[in-house]
């Protein structure tokens, strides 16, 4: 009996977990939730005016320049500046009336002379905090930074490049 009563307990424990894990298959709802992409234009980037600080005298102490986005350029009035003196200009185009974010380096960018290095440092640009291509896709903006000459630099022709990053924000 009493392994009867052991029997019919497990069956009535079996049945009522049965219906309750059916209970809840029952009152189960679904939906058929959508999924969405949208591919956009590449953003295309243009140098249009290079970054260029000019002509400079040399001498026997070092010299920082500055060059402002707005292409204004300071530094020691005793030195000669002469030539092109320019910020550099880059031309973004993409999808019209879209927010971006402009990433310049934050580091020292070296360029090179005959024999010797210059660096060139703190980059920023015109475009302001919250930057967005216009109605025509198309955002142009400045860019300035600092250039530090070294005491007795070597005379010559110094080049080299930085990167300018922008992706849609």
């Amino acid at each position: 009996m009493y392994t009867m009563n052991k029997i019919l307990a497990l069956t009535a424990v079996s049945v009522f977990a049965l219906s309750v894990a059916s209970a809840t298959t029952v009152c189960a709802e679904t939906i058929d939730a959508h999924v969405k992409a949208e591919i956009v234009a590449q953003l295309k980037l243009t140098e249009e005016a290079i970054l260029d600080f000019g002509k400079i005298s040399t001498g026997t102490a070092g010299l920082t320049i500055v060059m402002t986005p707005a292409g204004g350029i300071s530094g020691d009035a005793g030195r000669h500046y002469a030539g092109t003196q320019q910020a550099g200009q880059i031309k973004v185009e993409g999808l019209a009336n879209e927010s971006i974010a402009i990433t310049l380096p934050n580091s020292a960018v070296t360029i090179q002379g005959p024999t010797e290095t210059m660096d060139v440092t703190a980059f920023n640009h015109d475009a302001g905090g919250t930057p967005a291509l216009d109605v025509s896709g198309e955002l142009v903006f400045n860019v300035g930074a600092t250039l530090d000459v070294n005491a007795n630099q070597e005379v010559g022709v110094y080049n080299g490049t930085y990167t300018v990053a922008v992706i849609y924000s």
